[in-house]
């Protein structure tokens, strides 16, 4: 009787060991032999054509179209093939805003004579308001619309801030408006939320140099610093979610699409697209082009357009299928 029983356990002992052992079997191909991800590469984008523009100001985009603004010329430009597609003369006017409404771009502007006589003697300002086919450029109504001139009304010291500790006023270099909050940075780094109603503080916190620039996102707040470090901050908590070493000095940031941000770094051969949410590099624009670089436009995953100083320049993953760039 004793040797069935014991016969029997061992037998039990054996069944449990088996079960366990499968068990972790199990565990360790669900953690370990998933389908391997290989890592992407940056995508690198290479120069393929340019157009030659002077100190152009770029007012509106769509798909298709990047409208400028350029010696007092709105020019409407393909973005495909950075040609013209039409231009209208403003005849010295000043333009002072842009709307891109389905078909029709609006345009405000301003007399550069009436606007000097305006500002001198408090006359009511007159603006002229254009209403362009944005397809063909051909205007579809100006009117004249005058406007109240007065230096002290509530919107000329919207921007003012005073606050309740006057040690915060000290050394800011940086400040941005979030509704009614700023982010503002200091020359040795600290970085504070403040609601300059309310003079209450919500978070302050430090980077390792002076602040050279501040974005709010959607996702958080990033930051580069004269320690040439990009810092990428939570919006609520100031917690540092995440800090990457560029080549030199950020000279400036630009919000390309959403999360995609372009930091400029003077001298360098190229420029990184970082992507905030991860914080990896995911792009490279190898710079041929030495002007500087004012905007960047993604219109595509293969394509960006540069807004330059002397014009625009148009990247693309595969060089938009020319061995030797085009130059128009």
């Amino acid at each position: 009787m004793i040797f069935p029983r014991l016969k029997k356990g061992i037998n039990s002992i054996y069944k449990k060991s088996i079960i366990h052992t499968q068990i972790l079997i199990i565990v360790f191909l669900i953690l370990f032999s998933g389908p391997k991800v290989k890592a992407q590469n940056p995508k690198i984008y290479g120069f393929c054509k340019e157009l030659k523009l002077n100190s152009p100001q770029m007012i509106a985009s769509d798909n298709a179209t990047i409208f400028l603004y350029s010696d007092s010329k709105v020019i409407a430009v393909d973005s495909d093939s950075l040609t013209k597609n039409w231009d209208y003369e403003l005849n010295g006017q000043l333009l002072t805003k842009t709307i891109l409404n389905d078909e029709k771009l609006i345009l405000k502007t301003i007399s550069e004579d009436k606007n000097e006589r305006s500002t001198t003697l408090l006359e009511p300002l007159q603006f002229n308001n254009i209403i362009i086919n944005s397809n063909t450029g051909i205007p579809i109504e100006i009117s004249e619309i005058s406007v109240e001139n007065n230096p002290s009304s509530e919107e000329g010291h919207r921007e003012n801030i005073n606050f309740a500790d006057s040690k915060l006023d000290d050394k800011i270099v940086i400040k941005r408006k979030i509704d009614s909050k700023y982010i503002l940075g200091y020359i040795d780094g600290t970085i504070v939320l403040i609601d300059s109603d309310l003079k209450t503080l919500f978070w302050k916190t430090k980077v390792g140099g002076e602040v050279t620039g501040i974005m709010p996102l959607k996702s958080g707040i990033l930051v580069s610093s004269k320690d040439n470090f990009l810092y990428f901050l939570n919006s609520v908590n100031a917690n540092k979610i995440w800090k990457k070493r560029m080549s030199g000095r950020i000279l400036n940031i630009l919000n390309i699409d959403g999360d995609l941000v372009a930091p400029i770094v003077p001298d360098s051969k190229e420029i990184s697209l970082i992507d905030v949410v991860k914080g990896v590099e995911v792009g490279k624009i190898l710079e041929e082009n030495k002007d500087k670089i004012i905007d960047v436009k993604k219109f595509s995953h293969n394509i960006l357009i540069l807004l330059t100083e002397s014009g625009l320049a148009k990247y693309s993953v595969n060089r938009c299928k020319d061995k030797e760039a085009e130059l128009l």
